[in-house]
C-alpha cells in the first residue's frame, strides 16, 4: 500500500500526509458502516470527493462572481462562466463546511447547493443519484459529520492533478470493492 499512497500522495506533500488523508476516508467509511450504510459507503464516498473537487476548483473565484451575481442577478450563463473562471459554476452561498454545520437542514442545504451548480454540472451529478444518497445519510444520521470531514480535504488542482484525482477515485473504488469481496 505505501507505494500506492506514494504514487498518489498531493503536490508538494510527503507520504504520511497522504498517509492521513486515506486514514480520513477510513474515518468516513467507519462513520457509514456505524450509520448501517456498508454497501453504499464507496459510492458515497466517491460522490462527495467529486462534489468537493468541484466546490475546490471554484474556491478562489466563487466570492467574486457571488458579488458579481448579486449585482446583475439577470447574467447570461457566458459571462456566469467567466465570473467563476471555470467552465462550470456555482450559486450558492453554502459551501459544504457551512452545510455541515445547518443540522436537520443539511440535507435541504446539500440539495440546494447542488441545485445551484451549472446545467452542465447537474447533468454530471444527477447521475450520482445525490438526493437519494443525501436523504439516506440524514436519516442515518451521519450527513453532517461526513460532510464535515470532505470539507476538510484541499482536493484543488493546486494540490493535486487530474490524473492524480483519477487515480484517488480509482484506489478508493478499489478499496471498497475488495472489502466488499471479502
Amino acid at each position: 500500500m505505501k507505494n500506492t499512497l506514494t504514487a498518489l500522495t498531493l503536490k508538494n506533500q510527503d507520504v504520511k500526509a497522504a498517509t492521513a488523508f486515506y486514514d480520513r476516508i477510513g474515518d468516513i467509511s467507519d462513520l457509514l458502516c456505524e450509520s448501517g450504510l456498508t454497501d453504499s459507503r464507496g459510492q458515497i464516498i466517491i460522490s462527495m470527493m467529486i462534489v468537493r473537487r468541484l466546490e475546490c476548483d471554484l474556491q478562489n473565484t466563487k466570492k467574486v462572481m457571488l458579488g458579481v451575481v448579486r449585482k446583475e442577478p439577470d447574467l447570461p450563463a457566458d459571462r456566469l462562466f467567466r465570473a467563476a473562471g471555470c467552465s462550470f459554476y456555482n450559486l450558492s452561498d453554502y459551501s459544504l463546511e457551512t452545510i455541515s454545520r445547518l443540522g436537520g437542514d443539511a440535507a435541504r442545504g446539500f440539495i440546494s447547493y447542488v441545485d445551484a451548480f451549472s446545467s452542465n454540472v447537474k447533468d454530471v451529478l444527477a447521475a450520482l443519484n445525490l438526493d437519494e444518497t443525501v436523504i439516506r445519510m440524514d436519516e442515518a444520521g451521519c450527513l453532517c459529520e461526513t460532510l464535515g470531514i470532505i470539507s476538510e480535504f484541499d482536493i484543488s488542482p493546486d494540490r493535486l492533478d487530474s490524473p492524480g484525482f483519477e487515480a484517488m477515485l480509482e484506489l478508493i473504488t478499489r478499496i471498497f470493492e475488495t472489502d466488499c469481496r471479502a
